[in-house]
């Protein structure tokens, strides 16, 4: 499923890809799983979501996009 945000590198993120991304204008980063919210949350309305994957404290925390980060596809889910 196409979600109608880009990358770095012009290339459009899809549900299940894996994504990293740094924000430029504060000190947040993160990588996980690309997914569409069903509701509307705390996050906005736009259902573009990141579920984190790395290990530790953040492992599982919802991002939403963020304007100002650039992201990189790292894979996909399961691969």
């Amino acid at each position: 499923m196409k979600t109608g945000k880009y990358t770095k590198d012009g290339r459009e993120m899809q549900v299940g890809d894996v994504v990293h991304f740094r924000c430029k204008n504060h000190p947040l980063s993160g990588k996980g799983v690309v997914f569409m919210g069903k509701e509307v949350d705390g996050l906005g309305e736009d259902p573009f979501r990141i579920r984190d994957t790395r290990t530790g404290r953040n492992n599982g925390r919802i991002y939403p996009y963020y304007d100002d980060a650039v992201y990189r596809i790292d894979g996909r889910e399961g691969e």
